[in-house]
């Protein structure tokens, strides 16, 4: 990943939220926590509010030796067995916090350490507000998920199968420069009654009448971008019309209520409201926070206290599901700004 000072900023702005919180020391070992604060996924960091050191074996070290040098915030040293355990007793520290992204492995870091481990969100609270160095990967990202979308409504012919539009897709969407699918198993496609299944895989089987949900990313720089569109395939019902219509109204009515100091959880009540005055159930969140990882914060859920910030990335995502009969989504990547969200994948 690219800047150096990227990376040094916001080791540092870490460190002083470390300090204002009163923690002795943070271990950040999740991938994508470790990928953002020193632009490589390998190695395990301690973090106090006056240090930071970055555990990695020796092969990485050398491998990786031209982006540890001059500048790099982190002192980088041999990960080896007990070596994060004897510096903490060194530095004296009794408490230890572990970045959320590595909560499961809580009771063995307690095991290993031998000082007080709690979790806590710090790392993933400071990626939820991206720089603008992050938003410009994303909008890379972002334009390469519309083209992608939009072509998988090209490809959408009789005799057509799922998966066979899915490799198409995939291979456009890897043409274009996308480091990997966004999704860890691959794009999202359901036609006809099988688009009611939220989930539902792509299968060896021709496109069904009816609604097409496609749901896609892709990835620039770590980054992801993801985009859901429904598309009618053969002549549509009435009804099928009518919900499309529905849901694509009802996402922009949701968007509009995305400003500084708005409460996630609230924009989810609205539209799961305007559902239920609709007649419909709603079966997911409203939306989530997208950066490094495809689903991060804030959290668009209806018990959200997640206050929207500028720089915060997030999707908007209302959907209808009947099952037996058709589903309908409508996504989008939205930046939050000083004033209306911007769609970065309209």
């Amino acid at each position: 990943m690219g800047s150096g000072k990227e990376v040094f900023r916001r080791t540092r702005k870490l460190q002083a939220s470390l300090e204002d919180a009163g923690e002795q020391a943070l271990l950040v070992g999740n991938r994508r926590n470790v990928f953002y604060l020193t632009g490589k996924d390998a190695g395990r960091i301690v973090v106090t509010p006056d240090e930071s050191v970055l555990f990695v074996r020796p092969l990485y070290r050398q491998l990786y030796s031209s982006l540890y040098g001059r500048g790099f915030p982190h002192r980088v040293v041999d990960f080896e067995e007990g070596a994060i355990k004897g510096f903490l007793k060194k530095e004296g520290v009794r408490k230890v916090c572990l970045d959320s992204g590595s909560a499961g492995a809580l009771a063995d870091y307690r095991k290993r350490l031998g000082v007080r481990v709690s979790v806590s969100d710090l790392v993933e609270r400071q990626r939820a507000v991206k720089s603008d160095f992050e938003v410009d990967l994303i909008k890379k990202s972002c334009r390469i998920a519309h083209d992608a979308v939009y072509f998988a409504g090209c490809l959408l012919k009789p005799g057509k199968k799922e998966l066979d539009v899915v490799a198409d897709v995939e291979a456009f969407i890897r043409r274009r420069g996308s480091e990997t699918p966004s999704f860890d198993d691959g794009m999202l496609l359901a036609s006809g009654r099988r688009s009611a299944d939220i989930h539902a895989r792509p299968g060896l089987f021709p496109l069904l009448r009816g609604p097409v949900v496609v749901d896609l990313g892709a990835k620039i720089g770590g980054y992801n971008s993801d985009v859901t569109r429904t598309f009618g395939f053969g002549r549509l019902t009435a009804r099928e019309k009518e919900v499309m219509d529905f849901v694509r109204e009802l996402q922009q009515s949701a968007a509009d209520l995305v400003r500084p100091g708005a409460v996630a959880g609230d924009v989810h009540k609205f539209a799961e409201e305007e559902l239920k005055k609709a007649g419909f159930m709603f079966h997911h969140n409203l939306g989530h926070g997208v950066g490094l990882d495809i689903h991060e914060l804030p959290n668009l859920s209806g018990k959200s206290e997640d206050v929207f910030k500028p720089g915060m990335v997030i999707t908007v995502e209302p959907g209808v599901y009947l099952p037996r009969h058709f589903g309908v989504r409508h996504e989008d990547t939205f930046l939050v700004t000083k004033s209306k969200p911007k769609n970065l994948t309209a």
